[in-house]
């Protein structure tokens, strides 16, 4: 058998070294698979329009946050219940720049209800592993059944101290604001028979009710409606009520 010739030799010699130094570095195929994984995973933010379903009927509006330090050529977001049903789907196929945002619209297949989705972005571009993207779960409120108020205490004792004027102190609970505040006073048979308004709700404040009689002795009902800041306007008013009795 014959031996290599030096040069040949010599040849081997190099390439065998190139092999173990790209391997030590990082840049041989087990480096390229991870570079391949990693850029199928994309570094975005999301935020919804709205924390309320009631706020979507139709559409929806995401805003996408790039934090990739490249371009994204194309963003398209998808909505799903966690059963896989898809509800809602917008494109942009629109370069946007590093570290940019763009809106996204999403056409709704329905209106939406309360409780937890998926949000799916992914990125238009093809990747060696696949479609870039990022999924995140979502959660849309429901609107208040209830009025969060309470009476921070409720009058009593003799009617006949109420001629004019019946005074309630309220106050909204869990740090919420309402607005177009309206109380009302109504005997147990539905006759109304004070009224008080108050533009905004935020803290302790006296509804002084005007009374159309002066009050006889017997049971009432308080009813407090308002809307709860914050929420669309078509979450509507809401309302609590609070017995009342006098001697």
């Amino acid at each position: 058998m014959n031996a290599p010739r030096p040069s040949r030799l010599r040849s081997l010699l190099a390439g065998a070294c190139a092999a173990a130094a790209f391997g030590a570095l990082g840049l041989g195929p087990a480096a390229s698979t991870a570079s391949a994984a990693i850029s199928c995973r994309m570094n975005v933010a999301t935020q919804l329009s709205s924390a309320y379903a009631a706020s979507f009927t139709s559409t929806m509006d995401v805003r996408v946050r790039s934090r990739e330090g490249r371009p994204l050529r194309g963003v398209r977001v998808q909505l799903y219940t966690f059963g896989g049903e898809r509800l809602g789907v917008g494109v942009v196929k629109r370069t946007v720049r590093r570290f940019g945002a763009v809106d996204v619209r999403l056409r709704l297949s329905a209106p939406m209800q309360a409780g937890g989705l998926t949000l799916v972005v992914s990125e238009e571009r093809r990747a060696p592993c696949g479609t870039p993207k990022k999924t995140r779960v979502v959660r849309l409120r429901g609107c208040a059944t209830t009025l969060p108020v309470r009476a921070v205490t409720l009058p009593g004792g003799r009617a006949a101290d109420y001629e004019q004027w019946l005074t309630v102190p309220m106050e909204p609970t869990g740090a919420r604001t309402l607005t177009n505040v309206l109380s009302q006073v109504f005997t147990f048979d539905g006759t109304l028979v004070g009224t008080a308004q108050l533009a905004r709700l935020f803290g302790r404040a006296d509804l002084d009710h005007a009374l159309g009689r002066p009050l006889a002795p017997g049971g009432y009902s308080l009813v407090v409606t308002a809307q709860v800041a914050g929420q669309p306007g078509s979450c509507g008013r809401v309302s609590r009520s609070f017995p009342l009795t006098f001697a």
